[in-house]
């Protein structure tokens, strides 16, 4: 095999290396741009979430656009293509809650999510930003 064409499947190797067989992504780490709705009263929101590995589990801090901020950890289950996880607003322990994000083959994520002891559901849509973190 000549350099060139070792080159180009080097090349070709490192590309692909980001993306499982089945076209998902491998990494989910990064910066978000969100959008959602509030559970009761369908106040739509915006947010930049951040999400960094961890051993076994995943990190995430959100910031929304009206100032309140969430921790959480989160579970990512690669086969099923979704990062499962609890979060809370440390400074509103009612703003305490789980929530399932289905991650889609463009790396974007969808995510259903309650509060503790509600009966029903926000939604949030979040799109990997290409921003650096500052």
């Amino acid at each position: 095999m000549d350099f060139k064409r070792m080159k180009k499947l080097i090349i070709l190797l490192l590309m692909s290396s980001n993306c499982f067989a089945d076209g998902y992504p491998r990494h989910i780490t990064g910066l978000y741009k969100c959008k959602g709705s509030e559970i009761d009263t369908k106040t739509v929101f915006s947010c930049r979430m951040n999400i960094k590995k961890t051993k076994y589990t995943y990190d995430i801090f959100t910031k929304c656009n009206d100032g309140t901020f969430y921790v959480g950890t989160g579970i990512y289950d690669r086969a099923k293509h979704n990062l499962s996880l609890v979060f809370m607003n440390p400074k509103n322990k009612e703003e305490t809650g789980v929530a399932i994000a289905d991650v889609k083959k463009n790396g974007s994520m969808d995510s259903r999510w309650t509060h503790l002891n509600k009966t029903t559901l926000g939604y949030m849509s979040c799109a990997k930003s290409l921003l650096k973190k500052g």
